[in-house]
């Protein structure tokens, strides 16, 4: 029965970065014949993350036999000397070592009729580099009017393992990740964002959201001193806009306003409307209506 001996040579440090060069690696592999070498190299070269994968079958350095028969009298020519024992394949590799190592443990496959496989990473570093997060929503101290904001982080780090929002775990998508957080408390609240990478590495940062659901103050005041006029006056807090029947009126810095408004005879009501900076909305409606003197309302 045939043994084969698989052994991965590192030649930088682990893990490389996004920004960083690839891992550059080197496989060996002995006892294969040459279509099993070849067929090896097929899938090794298709493993997600390597790069510029070649097969380094170096031939065997002839051996003091065939020196000697060069020298014969007939000087014939040497006979071709027999293939290596032993097959390199050099590559390049981003990403986990953890997850090339599993893949190298595949190799070669029942197919190449492998007996045994053996598989030493050695290290010239090791990654305590923790994942970098780019926040892409929400924007900076964003104010919201409902419970639920939708959180997208950019994570380029290649071993990144996971990525959380919250208490939820982030959908990926390439180097974007993304969740929902709901159930947002009233005032400002601090959503954490946390990515954890192969080796353990851990980053997080904060993300300020505001929660404002609450309408700006209102008081209103109806005074009718004619069939067709009234007088509407209050005072107001927290708007950044006020309309009278849908005309804007100008509030001074104590937040008092007052505005005639003419009344049709078809005119039972004025609504005054207080919005504020985040389109919260408060509505008051006042009667207008001047009671006939032969109505109820007038005795």
């Amino acid at each position: 029965m045939r043994a084969v001996l698989a052994v991965l040579l590192l030649c930088a440090c682990a893990t490389p970065r996004v920004d960083d060069p690839p891992l550059l690696l080197e496989l060996v592999v002995v006892g294969l014949r040459p279509d099993e070498r070849a067929e090896l190299r097929e899938r090794l070269c298709a493993i997600e993350g390597v790069s510029d994968c070649r097969m380094v079958d170096d031939a065997a350095p002839p051996t003091a036999s065939a020196k000697k028969k060069r020298k014969g009298k007939d000087d014939a020519p040497a006979p071709p000397p027999p293939p290596s024992p032993e097959a390199r394949y050099v590559f390049g590799y981003r990403g986990s070592l953890g997850v090339l190592r599993w893949h190298i443990q595949q190799l070669p496959h029942p197919g190449l009729e492998a007996q045994r496989a053996e598989v030493r990473l050695s290290y010239r570093g090791f990654d305590n580099k923790a994942p970098s997060i780019e926040v892409l929503e929400p924007a900076p101290n964003l104010v919201v009017t409902e419970p639920v904001v939708n959180v997208t982080v950019r994570v380029p780090d290649v071993d990144t393992a996971e990525v959380d929002v919250g208490e939820e775990s982030a959908g990926k998508d390439g180097d974007y990740y993304r969740a929902a957080v709901r159930d947002l408390p009233e005032g400002e609240s601090s959503i954490s964002v946390k990515a954890i990478d192969h080796a353990g590495n851990a980053a997080t940062v904060e993300i300020k959201v505001t929660l404002d659901t609450t309408p700006p103050e209102l008081e209103v005041e109806v005074q009718v001193p004619s069939y067709d006029k009234a007088v509407v006056r209050g005072k107001v807090k927290d708007a950044a806009k006020l309309t009278v029947d849908g005309r804007e009126v100008p509030v001074d810095m104590f937040g008092n306003f007052e505005k005639e408004v003419a009344v049709d005879p078809d005119t039972s009501y004025t609504e005054v409307i207080a919005v504020d900076a985040h389109a919260n909305v408060r509505k008051i409606r006042r009667s207008v209506k001047i009671a006939s003197p032969l109505s109820p309302e007038s005795k």
